[in-house]
């Protein structure tokens, strides 16, 4: 994104704001409440202007503006993914937890969002969770890049929960 103009950057922006959809603007949303997408008060604008926030690594105002558009009912699980990546950079782990799984409900195949739940749980110091989170994406994605370094993980934390030889 280009921090200049944003995320149109690169794109030709029509004059008349109704010239960006055929039924003309605001866009009627799920709810059928209206948002004019340039307007900085929009679900549309809070959604790219939080992810420019959050890609900037500014968390704190990728969070008021991702809140902001899923407040205006945006059902995109990105924003749900960077809204609790957002959390859990800024310390927040309930909340975080709670944007990710929301991600997840939304889109049970965006892969990153069980890794950030991996990185929350072990900060919160819940393993059991934290190798759910590991195990579900290994299954779910059995050809992934990453997958050898993941497993790494997942097979240090299942040793990590073994009892060990109990000494008397």
């Amino acid at each position: 994104l280009d921090p200049i103009r944003g995320p149109t950057a690169g794109r030709e922006v029509p004059q008349n704001p109704r010239d960006m959809h055929p039924q003309g603007n605001p866009y009627p949303n799920q709810a059928g409440i209206l948002f004019d997408p340039l307007n900085p008060g929009s679900m549309i604008a809070r959604s790219a202007l939080g992810q420019y926030s959050f890609e900037a690594n500014d968390f704190q105002k990728a969070v008021d503006l991702l809140d902001g558009a899923a407040r205006l009912g945006s059902t995109s699980p990105d924003v749900y993914y960077m809204l609790g990546s957002s959390y859990y950079k800024l310390g927040q782990l309930d909340l975080a937890e709670a944007n990710l799984l929301r991600a997840l409900a939304i889109a049970p195949s965006i892969g990153k969002a069980y890794l950030q739940l991996y990185n929350v749980y072990i900060r919160g110091k819940a393993p059991d969770k934290t190798l759910k989170a590991v195990e579900t994406y290994l299954e779910k994605y059995p050809d992934a890049g990453d997958r050898d370094y993941v497993q790494s993980m997942a097979d240090k934390l299942r040793k990590s929960l073994k009892p060990g030889p109990q000494f008397q």
